[in-house]
């Protein structure tokens, strides 16, 4: 069985125009992931624990924060906590149409695209769904975790348009922020 990120470099262009540094992969261990669960209120099983004991703490820019906000300088574990609730108690959200609650399905905020628009992975079953705030409704996605970690890789191939690509930005993109 290939790992993850041999898995995911098989859709990574030899010419894709973001930097990546595999020397710089970094996973979590057994007992990180168990306090990750417990601090973040997630269950960590299926694709997504691959992904955090293989790249947890640094995707060496395989993955990036604006695709997987585990990686995102603004994430942190408090901030997650928070979040789940505020989620839960955010008169919008929850009662847009397909609401589950995100502190019983230990929600995970993937993305935010546009401000508006947000991929949601309901840890309690590797579920994916689609919240758009515009139109007051979240909707399951029929793609897996893994169909979502590929598409975003697959991404990266294209030619690259947004913020200079520095070092600064690689540590605040490409860093895990679990723990």
């Amino acid at each position: 069985m290939l790992s993850l990120v041999d898995e995911l470099l098989q859709y990574r262009e030899p010419d894709c125009p973001l930097p990546f540094d595999r020397s710089q992969i970094q996973g979590y261990g057994e007992a990180e992931l168990l306090e990750i669960s417990q601090r973040c209120n997630l269950s960590i099983h299926g694709d997504f624990r691959r992904l955090l004991l293989e790249m947890g703490r640094c995707s060496g820019g395989l993955l990036w924060g604006w695709d997987l906000s585990i990686y995102h300088d603004f994430y942190s574990s408090d901030r997650h906590g928070r979040m789940q609730t505020a989620w839960k108690e955010d008169e919008y959200y929850s009662q847009s149409t397909g609401y589950r609650d995100p502190v019983k399905h230990q929600m995970l905020l993937l993305a935010t695209v546009s401000d508006t628009y947000n991929y949601l992975l309901y840890t309690d079953d590797n579920s994916l769904w689609w919240h758009d705030e515009n139109e007051c409704s979240t909707e399951h996605m029929q793609l897996t975790f893994m169909e979502y970690l590929i598409s975003c890789v697959k991404d990266y191939n294209k030619p690259w348009h947004g913020v200079p690509i520095c070092d600064r930005l690689v540590r605040t993109q490409t860093y895990g922020r679990l723990l």
